[in-house]
């Protein structure tokens, strides 16, 4: 993560320096963006850089938690003023606000695919270590709805949690970036749920 140096420094240049970071990586992809490539595109000097980050990698993951950060806004207040329902009742409304979130933020959206195409073990490791940070909130939910009998006991609850993650995430992302007009977008999510609520609901 930035170093101290980086949070002192004004306000305009380290969102200058984000920009630069954040434009040139979904230009190139992770993989293919050097050190040399941010200091040119945010006009620093390569001594600079280290002096704000450890590695290119730094800069991708603080970019990727903005982005989480971000994502988090969208879904938090959903999860709290409904969260005595049975989740499969507000889920497509999390996923509209999800869409809505790539909608706004068209950047952080291609930032997400480059995380996904990434070969880089450390980026791998990092979707590995957020996609299971992404299944908190379903599993909670869906913990819960189990032991309330919305779903049955038979299920594993982690597996269905991972499978809504995807929906709301990857899947998401991945048909966002090809094109899909809202109107697909909801028929997949829902043809999706339809088939996860009959297969695991009671």
């Amino acid at each position: 993560m930035p170093t101290t140096t980086f949070h002192n420094l004004s306000q305009e240049k380290r969102e200058r320096i984000t920009k630069a970071a954040l434009d040139i990586f979904n230009k190139k992809g992770y993989d293919d963006t050097s050190i040399a490539d941010i200091v040119k595109a945010a006009g620093i000097p390569r001594g600079s850089f280290y002096q704000y980050f450890e590695s290119k990698f730094d800069v991708f993951y603080m970019l990727l938690k903005e982005a989480q950060k971000k994502k988090i806004e969208y879904l938090a207040p959903l999860l709290e003023k409904r969260k005595d329902e049975p989740f499969f009742d507000i889920v497509m409304d999390a996923f509209s606000l999800a869409l809505r979130y790539l909608r706004d933020y068209p950047e952080y959206a291609l930032l997400g695919r480059h995380m996904y195409h990434a070969g880089a073990e450390e980026v791998l490791k990092v979707v590995e270590r957020l996609d299971e940070e992404g299944i908190k909130n379903p599993l909670f939910f869906l913990k819960r709805d189990q032991e309330r009998g919305h779903i049955r006991k038979d299920i594993d609850i982690r597996v269905l949690a991972r499978m809504i993650y995807s929906l709301l995430g990857p899947e998401l992302l991945e048909a966002f970036h090809r094109g899909a007009s809202d109107e697909e977008l909801y028929h997949l999510a829902k043809n999706h749920l339809d088939i996860l609520r009959k297969g695991a609901t009671s």
